[in-house]
């Protein structure tokens, strides 16, 4: 059975990288209610240690949100960050319940939430800063880069300078990791900042860093797929 939590993982993570790095929300998302289907099915006929599973379910349901959010779902993608929280907590994980309420504040901050978000980042961030792994880490440098969105869109009080702070800061984070989303997201939103205080050069040159990356990353995925 623990082969069988490799395969719906690496199932997971093909979703990711095949579907939702890509743009292609609905089918990442149906790939991962396949998942949550499977997992539910372990669950209810006890094959395997509950804890182990809804860990894994747990990131299932945080993939779902995300995608929900995409489209525009936002009520549903609520319902799936409660899904979350509850197989978060049931899994005894630490990471997995950072997550949980990570994702659970974006959702919040999509509705304009923006205090109960920002609340349950701030949560999320403490566990975040208590590992060293690069599950923490990630989750620490999108912390950076969701305070730095905020701030360019004007819903929380940041001067430029302290967008670029933040924007650095993810960079710093990700760049060992090589988490690649987050990446471009951080030079994304420090080219904004940039901008935004007149510093043209470095603007464009951060705009061609995260379309880089981001090219980068698309050829390698089509290397792996063919």
């Amino acid at each position: 059975m623990a082969n069988k939590l490799l395969f719906l993982e690496k199932k997971l993570e093909e979703a990711l990288i095949l579907y939702e790095q890509v743009g292609k929300f609905d089918l990442a998302l149906q790939h991962y209610k396949e998942v949550e289907n499977e997992l539910n099915s372990i669950i209810e006929q006890n094959e395997v240690e509950a804890t182990q599973v809804h860990k894994l379910l747990a990131q299932c349901y945080l993939r779902q949100a995300g995608m929900l959010r995409q489209l525009g779902r936002f009520d549903e993608a609520n319902v799936m960050n409660k899904n979350e929280i509850e197989s978060a907590r049931r899994s005894g994980s630490s990471i997995a319940y950072a997550q949980s309420l990570f994702s659970t504040g974006v959702n919040l901050l999509s509705n304009r939430q923006i205090e109960e978000g920002l609340t349950s980042l701030m949560k999320a961030k403490t566990y975040f800063e208590g590992g060293n792994t690069s599950e923490h880490k990630q989750g620490l440098g999108w912390y950076w880069i969701i305070q730095a969105d905020l701030g360019n869109k004007c819903l929380i009080k940041l001067s430029n300078e302290e967008i670029i702070n933040y924007g650095n800061k993810a960079i710093a984070i990700l760049t060992p990791i090589q988490n690649i989303p987050g990446l471009s997201r951080g030079y994304e939103a420090r080219s904004i900042a940039y901008k935004n205080k007149g510093d043209y050069e470095n603007a464009q040159a951060d705009i061609e860093k995260s379309k880089s990356i981001i090219e980068s990353k698309t050829t390698s995925n089509r290397e792996t797929i063919n």
